[in-house]
């Protein structure tokens, strides 16, 4: 009984060549997958996608999105990676070409949500903080997305204070923490106004927050000498 040879095996027998099978970076898929969710999500709603809308958009199998996520939440998050990775990348980008208070004013204008895409990308990140307190995915890879800023905004800020652009007596982790603070409470002020504050107001709130920062540069506050104490008693 004649039994048809498996076309790759004909193959291989005909050309002596050993076919390789396919090498899939999966790490490059995911985050390929995420954008997709993304600007999908932006468009439809954080809770309007579905496995099959992702899939049709991002030109594959049902079968090939439910490999890399198994529930909503998990497509929410893999959206929520990419947004973050996004402005990493674009947070490395400005500071090969600026630094100090220049390269903080720029990186905290370019996440402000001055524009269309900028805002329901925030959307995006405001739905994964109201899932936060149920599902521990979540939370930590926020948690690990929060370290990272900290610790870029901390850089920042000591080399401002290297250059003479902030106080020295600034202690900078605690003023990235609050930095990260008052952007993320502009960010929610931003979306829930009933009128949106236009791109150069929301300029100047991150202008002004820069300008509190700054204070008298290179000064700090000084307690007044003993003797000018006794001699006012």
């Amino acid at each position: 009984m004649w039994i048809k040879t498996p076309l790759k095996l004909r193959h291989k027998r005909q050309t002596g060549q050993t076919l390789m099978p396919k090498v899939v970076d999966h790490k490059l898929r995911y985050r390929e997958l995420g954008k997709v969710a993304a600007f999908a999500m932006a468009e439809l709603g954080p809770d309007k996608l579905t496995f099959a809308e992702l899939a049709k958009r991002a030109k594959c199998s049902v079968g090939a999105v439910t490999y890399y996520v198994k529930s909503k939440d998990e497509i929410l998050l893999m959206a929520g990676n990419y947004i973050t990775l996004d402005a990493f990348e674009r947070a490395a980008a400005i500071k090969t070409r600026y630094s100090g208070l220049k390269a903080l004013r720029q990186i905290l204008l370019g996440n402000l949500p001055c524009n269309a895409m900028q805002a329901q990308m925030a959307d995006i990140m405001f739905r994964l903080w109201s899932k936060a307190h149920e599902n521990m995915e979540i939370r930590n890879a926020l948690h690990q997305g929060y370290q990272w800023a900290h610790h870029l905004i901390e850089q920042m800020i000591e080399e401002a204070q290297a250059a003479g652009e902030l106080p020295y007596h600034l202690d900078p982790l605690k003023t990235a923490r609050k930095t990260i603070a008052h952007m993320d409470g502009l960010t929610v002020l931003i979306r829930v106004s009933k009128k949106e504050p236009s791109a150069k107001e929301q300029r100047d709130y991150v202008d002004d927050w820069i300008e509190v920062l700054a204070g008298d540069p290179l000064k700090t506050p000084s307690r007044p000498k003993s003797s000018t104490r006794r001699a006012k008693a």
